[in-house]
C-alpha cells in the first residue's frame, strides 16, 4: 500500500541506512519495477550467501568482496540524484552500480571512469501449481536445500555436471540465479528442465511469484518459459584506465 503523504511543514527525517544481517530481509515490496528490484536483491543476496547488505530508501549496497567487484549498489529508486549519490559512495574501482531503465538515458548520468556491462533485464512471473518435470533420459537430478535456499543440480550418467541452478526465497517471491549448462550439454532442453524444476521447488517453498535479472541469452530462454521482461537495467562499474560511458 502507498504510504500517506507525509502533512506539509512537518520535517523530513534523515535517511538512516538500515543493516540486515545473513538472512534477514527488508519490508516488503509489490507493484511497480522499484519494487520488483528491491524483491530481486533480498532474494539474490540469500542465493550467493552475502552478507552485510545495506539498504536505504533508494539503493542496495552488498558488499559482493569478488575479484572482480567490491561491492553492488542497486538503485530502487531510478532518479538523477539517486544516480548521482550512489556514484559518489562508489569510489572502488571494482564497484558496480545497476538501475532500472534504458542505458542510453541513465549511462551519461554516472560520468567519466564507468564502463557499461552487457545488457540486461529485469524479469518477472506468475509460480503456478505445477509438479516438477521429468527428468531427460541419460541424466538425474539432485536438490538441495538450506535455509530458503536451494540448488538443482543435473549431472549425467556418467556422473559429469551437466547443468545446475539456485533459488532463494523470501515470503511470497523467489529468485532463480546462477542457470548454467555445461558446453557438452548444451542444446538438451537442461535450462529449460533446472528453471522448471526450480519453479517447483519455489513453489513448495511458498513463492508464488519470480524474479530475476537476465542476460540476453538467458532472457531469450526464459521468455520462453512464460516470464515477462519489465525493464532493461543499466549495469556499469568503474575502469581503473581512465574510460566510461559514452556521453
Amino acid at each position: 500500500m502507498p504510504r500517506p503523504a507525509r502533512p506539509p511543514g512537518k520535517p523530513v527525517p534523515p535517511v538512516v541506512p538500515v543493516e540486515y544481517p545473513r538472512g534477514v530481509c527488508g519490508p516488503a515490496a509489490t507493484g511497480d519495477v522499484g519494487a520488483h528490484l528491491d524483491e530481486w536483491v533480498r532474494c539474490w543476496v540469500l542465493a550467493r550467501g552475502a552478507s552485510g547488505a545495506v539498504r536505504t530508501p533508494h539503493w542496495w549496497r552488498v558488499p559482493t568482496g569478488t575479484a572482480t567487484e567490491r561491492s553492488r549498489w542497486v538503485l530502487t529508486t531510478a532518479s538523477r540524484a539517486a544516480v548521482r549519490a550512489a556514484v559518489a559512495e562508489a569510489t572502488a574501482e571494482t564497484d558496480h552500480v545497476k538501475t532500472a531503465g534504458d542505458p542510453a538515458a541513465w549511462l551519461p548520468e554516472l560520468g567519466p571512469g564507468w564502463r557499461p556491462e552487457p545488457p540486461t533485464w529485469l524479469m518477472t512471473t506468475a509460480l503456478t501449481a505445477a509438479p516438477a518435470p521429468a527428468v531427460p533420459a541419460g541424466y538425474r537430478v539432485e536438490t538441495g536445500t538450506s535455509s530458503r535456499t536451494s540448488v538443482v543440480t543435473v549431472t549425467a550418467d556418467d556422473g559429469t555436471l551437466a547443468a545446475r541452478g539456485y533459488t532463494a526465497g523470501v515470503e511470497d517471491f523467489a529468485t532463480f540465479d546462477r542457470i548454467v549448462t555445461e558446453p557438452g550439454h548444451q542444446r538438451r532442453g537442461l535450462g529449460s528442465f533446472v528453471m522448471t524444476h526450480l519453479a517447483a521447488v519455489a513453489r513448495d517453498g511458498g513463492a508464488r511469484r519470480g524474479v530475476l535479472v537476465a542476460s540476453a541469452q538467458g532472457r531469450a530462454l526464459y521468455t520462453t518459459l512464460g516470464w515477462e521482461s519489465r525493464s532493461p537495467i543499466t549495469g556499469a562499474h568503474r575502469c581503473a584506465d581512465g574510460g566510461g560511458a559514452e556521453r
